[in-house]
């Protein structure tokens, strides 16, 4: 076929993207970070920085094949059916930062080109990535308030049913954070992702997000998948210390706390159910970038208030009951809190590349793992580029 129906084309983008995110991306960057630890066969590989060019196939692989759909979406939507084409654009923005964030430069301007024979595609600069990112976005904002006279998302879109509103703010909130991970060298980046992030907030942001079937074992949640069938990654005890030091409430969701306040070596309930969700942005991390924002603009004070906000939000978002007070804020103390609220979420890594913090040791040798190698694949079939 050489057509498919847009309604055919979303939900499998949807779901490939989630279960990629909450997925591989998820176990391997938790390691590094050391929120996870492998303790047996290739996690404890993995966790140990033995992190080779096959580890890396399966997330290439899912992510482009989420370009690939988006980009049939956004051809066969044309100018009739704007709100497929605007979600599109919304998950190749979020598949590009994924990937770019990750492996650094990659193709996008000659990806997923192979019926136009483009079977080795170059790859562009990080830099053009991250401007073609911003660009998408925009462009799906304009089209989620564009007259739509044909086809209209519904139950086939499993993460906001079709509700453009809540695209709309998605959007936004995604600039944010791809505006944050260009402040090292982007000097209007924290004024960029400040407004981007009110942005979302005012058009009301809510947690984006996918939730599983769980009626059989393919179509449970990748975390509970990985539980029942290998079981060879916990909790890392070094962030059980951590939060246990200062009470952190979120402690027995995260962790199996014992009777008298011991780490049982397994999961609590967090994220953990046949359904999981799979959370691929919390609206707490808004609040974290506005903090980390306004201290990059010198505005300490308001860095605080965002600091409380964002702490309290997750307290919420993650279902326990607390409140956070601090008095002064610094970096360290921003990023802290939010490598505990974004606990099993791809992006603490590149938010503790980013900024250094929090402080981590090696597991082994003397540099955490900062890039994914390229695949094995690419390096056979596109090794001239």
């Amino acid at each position: 076929p050489t057509t498919a129906p847009l309604n055919s084309l979303l939900t499998p983008s949807e779901i490939l993207f989630a279960y990629t995110w909450g997925g591989n991306l998820s176990r391997y960057n938790g390691m590094f970070t050391q929120q996870l630890f492998g303790f047996d066969r290739q996690a404890l590989n993995i966790y140990s920085y033995t992190f080779t060019r096959p580890d890396t196939d399966d997330p290439w692989d899912n992510l482009y094949r989420v370009l690939l759909s988006s980009r049939d979406m956004i051809k066969f939507a044309g100018s009739t059916a704007p709100y497929y084409a605007g979600i599109a654009k919304v998950l190749t923005a979020n598949t590009l930062g994924t990937l770019s964030s990750l492996y650094g430069d990659i193709p996008y301007s000659e990806a997923v080109k192979g019926d136009d024979g483009k079977t080795q595609p170059k790859y562009d600069s990080q830099q053009s990535i991250y401007a073609s990112i911003q660009a998408l976005l925009d462009a799906a904002i304009v089209d989620f308030t564009a007259t739509n006279t044909g086809l209209k998302p519904g139950a086939d879109d499993i993460i906001f049913g079709g509700d453009m509103v809540a695209w709309n703010a998605t959007a936004l909130a995604l600039k944010a954070r791809y505006y944050l991970h260009t402040a090292k060298v982007d000097p209007a980046a924290y004024a960029n992702a400040k407004a981007s992030a009110q942005a979302a907030i005012d058009a009301g942001f809510t947690t984006y997000k996918i939730t599983f079937a769980g009626s059989s074992a393919t179509s449970e949640a990748p975390w509970y998948q990985w539980r029942t069938q290998r079981d060879d990654i916990i909790p890392n005890l070094l962030l059980f210390d951590k939060m246990k030091a200062i009470a952190d409430p979120r402690l027995s969701e995260y962790f199996d706390v014992t009777t008298a306040g011991g780490f049982n070596e397994g999961f609590g309930s967090y994220l953990q159910s046949e359904q999981g969700p799979v959370v691929m942005m919390y609206p707490s991390e808004l609040q974290f970038i506005l903090a980390e924002a306004n201290l990059g603009l010198l505005d300490a004070a308001t860095a605080e208030t965002n600091l409380v906000a964002a702490v309290n939000a997750s307290y919420s978002e993650i279902g326990v009951t607390g409140s956070y007070s601090v008095s002064g804020v610094t970096l360290e103390s921003v990023m802290e809190q939010k490598y505990y609220s974004t606990y099993l979420s791809p992006e603490s890594l590149i938010d503790w590349r980013r900024t250094g913090f929090p402080a981590i040791v090696p597991v082994d040798g003397n540099a955490v793992p900062r890039k994914y190698p390229y695949p094995v694949k690419e390096k056979n079939y596109n090794g001239a580029n």
